[in-house]
């Protein structure tokens, strides 16, 4: 994929007996100093390495949500956390299109919202809402007022908020745009 990055998820955890409950010699009971990578920060007394969970290629930036992982690319993509098995993709294609921002994720318990911007000659900008456990559509806010890309959206009690170029800054209903 042009331009895409490969998500990575690390996991940083202990490493295998360097932790020794009892030991004196002033370290939280003699935890070993073997860090490596990712987890390289942090107190001395924490014994860390990194581990490479798992992989996929990913265009975007990710946003974790419970036990689940989105990204967004030609498609919004969700993914299981732990074990990085695709669990489902929606293209805005099939409900009047656009390209997808992909640093415009937004989540909340119910839903995955995102912004697409408008393209020459293409379909205005617009926000649109997908089921956060299935990828179905819900719905989607068109920018019709000036016709340009909606920003990112912002959720937040029960409202999403964004803005397009040269517009307002709009707030619509989570459940029902």
């Amino acid at each position: 994929m042009r331009g895409s990055i490969v998500l990575s998820l690390y996991l940083c955890a202990a490493a295998a007996g360097a932790y020794t409950p009892g030991s004196s010699d002033g370290r939280m009971g003699g935890a070993q100093n073997n860090r490596s990578g990712l987890c390289d920060s942090g107190p001395q007394s924490f014994p860390l390495t990194t581990q490479r969970v798992w992989s996929v290629g990913a265009v975007g930036q990710p946003v974790v949500s419970g036990d689940r992982v989105y990204t967004a690319g030609t498609a919004v993509r969700c993914y299981d956390l732990l074990t990085g098995n695709y669990l489902w993709g929606y293209s805005p294609d099939a409900n009047g299109g656009g390209t997808i921002y992909t640093r415009s994720l937004a989540v909340d318990d119910q839903r995955v919202y995102f912004s697409t911007k408008n393209t020459a000659g293409g379909p205005p900008g617009a926000v649109f809402a997908v089921d956060a456990r299935t990828g179905s559509f819900q719905w989607v806010f068109t920018n019709r007022a000036s016709g340009y890309s909606c920003t990112a959206p912002l959720v937040r009690d029960g409202r999403v908020y964004f803005s397009g170029k040269y517009d307002k800054l709009r707030a619509v209903s989570a459940a029902t745009g």
